[in-house]
């Protein structure tokens, strides 16, 4: 999900864009023709992770969320924890038990996590798209 900050902004514009994206985040550029007054939009990709074990009730009850989540639009990694694409993010955010969900910002930056239980579909979206 995308996150808006405005950099700079000035009303009435006729505005140009050029819009250029980089690993899951755009930066967009408007310039004012008249006052060559600019501002940047920047977009920030939140994420969630799922992690679960393969075999137990955590893999149904963490396919059930994702399949939440995405009908919300929020970009969602489910993720085996002991797998070995989920191992070592599972390591990077200290997920040592499961289920669990993580939400993080492009950069890696973890905003919120859960240990040991799984949240409503309600309160991943929340922090995907209000912080």
């Amino acid at each position: 999900m995308l996150r808006l900050s405005v950099v700079r902004f000035h009303l009435g514009l006729q505005l140009v864009a050029t819009v250029s994206a980089t690993m899951g985040s755009a930066v967009l550029l408007r310039e004012d023709c008249r006052t060559h007054h600019s501002f940047m939009l920047q977009f920030e990709v939140m994420r969630a992770y799922i992690f679960y074990t393969t075999g137990d009730d955590t893999e149904e009850k963490a396919q059930y969320l994702a399949d939440e989540l995405t009908l919300r639009k929020v970009e969602v990694h489910n993720l085996d924890a002991d797998s070995r694409e989920g191992a070592p993010i599972a390591d990077l955010y200290d997920i040592t038990r499961r289920p669990s969900a993580v939400v993080t910002r492009d950069d890696g930056g973890m905003v919120h996590r859960w240990l040991g239980m799984l949240p409503a579909a309600g309160d991943i979206s929340y922090y995907v798209n209000s912080l």
